[in-house]
């Protein structure tokens, strides 16, 4: 495999568009369904400048028809290398924002229908690379079956980015493999791990293309859009299309948002 950076095409932009995290815990025999809910599932603060850059708001509201009570809690988080959220305690992350962070109120007590605002702070200096943690909220009931001793947890995730004007994407091809197919009549795939370079999120989109010795472009493969932190590496993957015998270039390009593209290459050849 050789590495290689190709200029980005000007009319590229990198868009960001991340689901909210929700959390469902439960013991017992039936799931609950979630009475506090939060308004966003992201937040996105500067670390420097005005207050109102490095604030927001959290809106929680009881949606159900009985007061009830809540607790928010900060926690670090990050994504697998498949791109699964993972939570892990507070402060335990390099890149979480730490004793600089802070959310008020930390209780609720809310009446049906009533909401209330955390505030969420960044009260830090400013920061060569972005930091990112979670601001959960979490409502305990007990069951009314008292006898089983069984409690239904609902937890609301916050994903809060704190990102220095300084920031800047980066990324590289960190690896690139094409999987034999496993049985008769799979499909034979490719697996890439594009790597986070930058200071800051980002999202990148890729594909790879399929071109023969002579440069004639076969195919083009879309691969899955891939979300990472900074300094995290992420895998996607995708079936390539059946193809005639003979030799091969493979070429993996993502589309970060920086000034280059990162791109990888390798060999393939489909032997009769």
């Amino acid at each position: 495999m050789s590495v290689f950076r190709s200029p980005r095409p000007p009319h590229i932009s990198a868009r960001f568009a991340f689901a909210m995290l929700a959390v469902l815990s439960f013991t017992g025999a039936r799931p609950a369904q979630a009475q506090l809910a939060i308004d966003r599932g992201e937040m996105f603060l500067e670390p420097s400048g005005d207050a109102t850059k490095r604030a927001g708001v959290l809106l929680v509201r009881n949606t159900s028809s009985e007061r009830l009570q809540g607790q928010v809690t900060l926690e670090d988080w990050d994504r697998s290398a498949d791109g699964a959220n993972r939570f892990h305690k507070y402060k335990t992350l390099p890149h979480s924002c730490g004793d600089a962070l802070r959310a008020f109120p930390m209780t609720l007590n809310l009446a049906p229908g009533e909401a209330q605002p955390v505030r969420i702070e960044y009260t830090g200096s400013d920061l060569a690379s972005e930091c990112t943690s979670l601001v959960v909220v979490e409502e305990a009931r007990a069951s009314a079956a008292k006898s089983t001793g069984v409690t239904v947890t609902m937890r609301m995730g916050l994903k809060v980015y704190v990102t220095p004007a300084t920031a800047a994407p980066g990324g590289d091809v960190s690896d690139f493999v094409v999987t034999p197919a496993a049985a008769p009549g799979d499909s034979v795939r490719v697996s890439v791990a594009f790597r986070n370079e930058g200071t800051r999120h980002l999202q990148a989109e890729g594909h790879v293309e399929v071109r023969g010795e002579d440069n004639t472009l076969h195919a083009t493969v879309p691969l899955p859009k891939v979300y990472a932190l900074a300094g995290a590496t992420m895998r996607t993957r995708a079936a390539l299309p059946v193809l005639s015998p003979g030799k091969y270039i493979l070429l993996a390009i993502f589309d970060f948002g920086g000034a280059d593209l990162a791109a990888a290459q390798l060999e393939y050849e489909v032997k009769r």
